[in-house]
């Protein structure tokens, strides 16, 4: 309505400290910085809210922790497999040993 958009001009200029910090102002100014093309990604990311940084920077130290486990698994798999390689050799030569035993 065209009367509308007077009385929220004159609000504006009679409030131009409050006109600025408005939701609807904050609102279509995030949206016009979003639509840019040369705002940088992390500079959009700089505006998310502590919660999503939180749940990032977990995110981010479970993958280190997992990376981490992953490594020992891999190692402690190859100590075990040393570790039947032996038992097998050993199993071998207890068995070469009784045969010439009984003998």
């Amino acid at each position: 309505a065209p009367g509308e958009r007077t009385r929220r001009d004159r609000w504006r200029t009679e409030h131009p400290q409050l006109a600025a910090h408005s939701p609807r102002s904050r609102a279509s100014q995030d949206l016009r910085e979003d639509q840019d093309p040369l705002v940088e990604p992390a500079a959009r990311r700089g505006k998310i809210s502590g919660a999503p940084q939180r749940q990032a920077k977990e995110h981010d130290a479970i993958v280190g922790e997992r990376n981490i486990l992953s490594s020992q698994l891999i190692r402690r798999e190859a100590e075990l497999a040393k570790i039947y390689e032996k038992i097998k050799i050993h199993w071998s030569s207890l068995q070469h040993g009784e045969a010439r035993y009984q003998e």
